[in-house]
């Protein structure tokens, strides 16, 4: 949520909350996808490179999104963590889907 009258030091110090967000809601969602199944994207989606590119693509788009909403910024620190949970992600769902043998 934007908030443009918020008043924010210079300096932060140490790591900003959101940062942590970002990352660990992108590896949630190839994580959720393995455990469940492919939610019927499996008929769309049949290869993990295909998976891989999409999620990308999702991570990209919510991202740059931030241009063209009044009072946010792009943050490519964001754009970074969205991408990089995405992708440890995906090899994370597909161990975790095959060792408790869901997929």
């Amino acid at each position: 949520m934007a908030f443009p009258n918020k008043i924010t030091p210079e300096e932060e110090s140490g790591p900003r909350w959101d940062y942590f967000e970002h990352f660990f809601l992108y590896l949630a969602i190839p994580i959720l996808y393995f455990f469940s199944k492919g939610a019927y994207l499996n008929r769309i989606i049949k290869k993990t490179y295909q998976i891989f590119l999409i999620g990308l693509l999702f991570a990209c788009l919510t991202e740059l999104q931030q241009f063209f909403i009044e009072g946010r910024t792009f943050n490519p620190v964001d754009l970074v963590l969205n991408t990089s949970g995405f992708i440890i992600g995906i090899p994370i769902g597909r161990i975790l889907s095959k060792k408790l043998k869901i997929a």
